[in-house]
């Protein structure tokens, strides 16, 4: 229990590195997928030029999240990150029936999610407040 706030302390540090390499991944990534995709200053899309600027965007933007994610969850020195996760997981899902069903359900969202998107039904975020 006395180790404790070390250990937290170099959990945040190794989380803080792998955000950090995962932002610069997801940088160039969205840096690529952007040019590819026509979001670059005065350059026309070369892929998908049929698609709505509002289905290019969110196409460009679910392989840098998922770079991101992935980058920063896999990354050598991310296990305090990792065995964190899974205690808490296994903290709040205790049998393995509940943890499958918990899976389930993130599966569920991230489908109605999608399908949301894809029918038009989320609307772009902007920068500005209030605008219409």
């Amino acid at each position: 229990m006395a180790s404790t706030p070390w250990y937290l302390l170099r959990s945040l540090v190794a989380s803080g590195a792998a955000c950090a390499v995962g932002g610069v991944v997801a940088v160039v990534v969205f840096y690529f997928s952007g040019r590819a995709l026509g979001f670059a200053s005065d350059t026309p899309p070369s892929l998908l030029t049929s698609w709505t600027n509002y289905h290019r965007v969110g196409l460009c933007l679910m392989p840098v999240a998922t770079a991101y994610m992935l980058v920063t969850w896999f990354v050598p020195w991310g296990a305090p990150t990792r065995r964190g996760g899974a205690r808490l997981i296994g903290l709040v899902l205790r049998s393995r029936s509940s943890r499958r069903i918990g899976c389930i359900v993130f599966a569920l969202i991230a489908v109605a999610i999608v399908f949301l998107f894809a029918v038009g039904a989320i609307p772009l975020a902007r920068l500005a407040p209030f605008s219409f």
